[in-house]
């Protein structure tokens, strides 16, 4: 199993491997760095989306952003453009880990769009997602859990 910083080190060590293949641990690990990572840079801008989620509940006018909120979002923003490369080549190598073709990943994307079908994809890819990799070699490499063909080595 891959740890949490060893899977933070792959996620951009690997941001543009999109041939070889990512174990459960290290894309989920990867998903949970994400999650912290923007739940951090988006502090300055938590007062007014609560806000504007509200007002747009209430259906009154949303007030313009904070200054912080601005700062908070454009932070959001440069880090998103950073993270969007190597988030699809690790959810591309998981899916090799299971054996499927990485335009998998595209399939998932455009149904994930559409209204409803989108709730449906999206939970089938998270349960694909936790399914266990190949054992042994396959088409797209070495089984990471195999020491004598370990890919972390």
């Amino acid at each position: 199993m891959v740890s949490f910083p060893e899977a933070i080190k792959l996620f951009y060590k690997n941001y543009t491997n999109f041939s070889d293949r990512s174990t459960r641990s290290e894309y989920w690990w990867s998903i949970l760095w994400q999650v912290i990572l923007f739940g951090v840079i988006l502090i300055p801008a938590y007062p007014w989306l609560f806000d504007a989620i509200m007002a747009d509940e209430a259906g009154v006018d949303i007030a313009e952003p904070t200054m912080m909120a601005w700062i908070g979002l454009g932070l959001g923003v440069i880090a998103l453009l950073g993270h969007v490369l190597p988030g699809i080549a690790v959810a591309v190598r998981r899916w090799h880990d299971l054996g499927q073709t990485g335009w998998l990943y595209l399939v998932f994307a455009i149904l994930s769009a559409i209204p409803v079908i989108g709730w449906v994809a999206d939970v089938v890819n998270v349960v694909w997602f936790c399914l266990k990799g190949n054992e042994g070699p396959n088409k797209y490499g070495p089984d990471p859990f195999s020491p004598s063909e370990s890919i972390f080595d």
